[in-house]
């Protein structure tokens, strides 16, 4: 999976702007293709490679992101039931 899952990020402040920003921060761990949060301040980012979203899970879970604490982790998509 080349998508890790976003969240931590206060709610209502989606932009493209913020997108971009958070986008660059994920770039720590590796080519950051895109960043997409929501309105409800979760969402998603896009990597190359899996190796790169365990290095993004590994080393930003918790780094602070505009004052907030954010959380990194696997992104699961939702079960149809």
């Amino acid at each position: 999976e080349k998508t890790a899952w976003i969240g931590g990020l206060p709610e209502n402040e989606a932009s493209v702007e913020r997108n971009k920003e958070l986008m660059e921060h994920m770039k720590q761990a590796g080519n950051c293709k895109f960043v997409k949060i929501g309105k409800g301040g979760s969402g998603s980012a896009g990597f190359t490679t899996g190796e790169e979203v365990q290095l993004a899970i590994a080393t930003l879970n918790g780094s602070v992101f505009q004052g907030h604490a954010i959380q990194v982790d696997v992104w699961t998509k939702k079960e149809v039931a």
